[in-house]
């Protein structure tokens, strides 16, 4: 005799396992897409507000088409 509840068993386990993976996928994609936008507002922020007044002159805030010794040159 073939024991066929076994086999249904799995099949159900397999369908719950790849459910959960999809819902697991989609949070993840979820997470990933706020943080992209979280870090694209503040981006955004950084750009319409400038350094704050401690950080101003530090090289990361010099935009880098610029430098602060040599100017661009002419055209």
């Amino acid at each position: 005799m073939v024991d066929h509840g076994g086999q249904d068993d799995l099949t159900a386990a397999m369908a719950l396992m790849q459910q959960q993976m999809q819902q697991m996928q989609q949070t993840v994609n979820a997470q990933e897409a706020a943080r992209q936008a979280a870090a694209d507002l503040i981006s955004q922020q950084v750009e319409q507000q400038g350094a704050p007044i401690g950080e101003q002159n530090l090289t990361r805030n010099f935009p880098t088409t610029c430098s602060a010794i040599i100017p661009p040159p002419c055209t």
